[in-house]
C-alpha cells in the first residue's frame, strides 16, 4: 500500500498551515475579508476533521473508543496477516485502497482551500 501520496499531501498542508497562521496574525483585518478566511478555514476543518474521528461513513456513529491517527487507514495492517494474491489480500487491498483515496483527496480539497487564501 502506497501511502506517499497522502504523506506528501500532509506534508504539503502543514507548511501551508504555517502560512496561514502568519496570514491570521494580521491585525488590519477588513470585515469582508475576516468572514472569508474563517470560513475558509471552517471549510478546511470540515474536510480534515472527519479523517481524524471517523472510521466509517461521516454520518455513521463510531465506538467511543480510542482511534488511531487516521481512523479510515486503522485496518492497514491486515495486509501483513493475508497471504500475497489470495482473495482475501485482493479484498483489503481493494477496501484501503478505496480508504486511501477518501483520505487523498480530503487532503487535496484542503489545500485549494488553503491555497486559495494564500494567492
Amino acid at each position: 500500500m502506497d501511502l506517499s501520496k497522502a504523506l506528501e499531501r500532509a506534508g504539503k498542508l502543514q507548511a501551508l498551515g504555517a502560512q496561514l497562521n502568519k496570514l491570521a496574525d494580521r491585525k488590519d483585518w477588513q470585515d469582508g475579508e475576516a468572514k472569508k478566511f474563517n470560513q475558509a478555514m471552517l471549510a478546511i476543518a470540515h474536510e480534515l476533521i472527519p479523517l481524524s474521528y471517523v472510521s466509517g461513513d461521516l454520518f455513521e456513529q463510531d465506538l467511543a473508543v480510542n482511534l488511531p491517527a487516521v481512523p479510515l487507514l486503522k485496518d492497514i495492517w491486515r495486509l501483513s496477516e493475508t497471504k500475497p494474491g489470495s482473495p482475501e489480500a485482493f479484498e483489503w487491498q481493494t477496501l484501503l485502497k478505496r480508504r486511501l483515496n477518501k483520505v487523498e483527496f480530503a487532503l487535496l480539497k484542503a489545500i485549494r482551500i488553503a491555497e486559495s487564501l494564500i494567492e
